[in-house]
């Protein structure tokens, strides 16, 4: 909560390099603490607490950061009418986008909680991991090009300027971008995983690949995830959300009638991009 209104004052005062340094120190923290937590034997529940400080000391360091640079925020409000007729004219925001996030939660933690009793716990930690390495660093940068995106789009809306040029240039960017890393990481993903993680998790690799698919779609729309706060759409946003999240537990549960694991992942990537198109 303290960062979404902490982010919103920085969109609106520009300040891009703040918001991208948090998402990054966040990440990093958390990769960084899990690991060191994690091979320390005496502590237990290292990815819990790992992914409880992280977003609090990225925060903190923002916060020491902003104070020291002294910022002077622009926004002045001429008393409580002004706050009331604004929080009138944004309520689609909270009233849609609250219930939006909760139901984000369900659908990210939907497959665990699917698989695991058709599957294992083994088989959903390899699942488990394979989205933590595929899906962390697309995220990543989705999130910091989202934000740029997002005060873009809307200072050209606010100026009565056509978008369609801008988000012509942006797609065919952003697959080429996509294509290129997705090509690299096919081909080196096997090494990669082997040195992180060891010769024990040689199956994440093909997960990975199965997921394809989904990635590349995630890696193209994920920057773009704000048109509906943009255009007033918060409730076909949310719409569309609830549809995914019941079509995607009955793609799963179709997945875990097969029993086979693979044909499982493949059925969860294939809504998952079908989802990303429509969006």
């Amino acid at each position: 909560g303290c960062w979404n209104l902490i982010n919103y004052c920085y969109l609106r005062e520009e300040q891009y390099s703040k918001i991208s340094s948090y998402y990054i120190s966040q990440s990093s923290i958390g990769s960084i603490g899990k690991i060191a937590l994690g091979k320390c034997s005496g502590v237990s529940g290292g990815l819990i607490i790992g992914s409880v400080i992280a977003p609090i000391l990225a925060l903190l360091g923002n916060l020491w950061w902003t104070g020291k640079e002294r910022i002077v925020w622009r926004g002045k409000w001429q008393g409580k009418t002004q706050l009331k007729q604004v929080a009138h004219m944004y309520r689609q925001f909270p009233l849609f986008n609250l219930p939006r996030s909760f139901v984000n939660m369900l659908i990210c933690a939907m497959p665990v909680f699917l698989m695991t009793p058709g599957f294992g716990l083994k088989y959903v930690g390899f699942f488990s991991l394979a989205l933590t390495l595929s899906f962390t660093p697309i995220n990543l940068i989705a999130k910091s090009l989202n934000q740029v995106m997002y005060q873009h789009t809307a200072k050209l809306i606010q100026e009565h300027q056509r978008i369609r040029v801008f988000f012509k240039q942006f797609f065919i960017k952003i697959t080429i971008c996509a294509a290129l890393c997705l090509m690299v990481v096919y081909a080196f993903i096997p090494w990669l995983v082997r040195v992180l993680c060891g010769d024990n998790w040689d199956w994440v690799p093909n997960i990975i690949r199965l997921l394809y698919p989904y990635l590349f779609m995630t890696f193209i729309c994920g920057p773009i995830t704000f048109i509906s706060d943009v255009f007033g759409k918060q409730k076909i946003a949310l719409c569309m959300e609830l549809t995914y999240l019941i079509v995607g537990t009955i793609a799963l549960f179709i997945g875990i009638r097969t029993k086979c694991f693979d044909w499982c992942v493949i059925i969860y990537s294939t809504v998952g991009t079908i989802y990303m198109l429509i969006q």
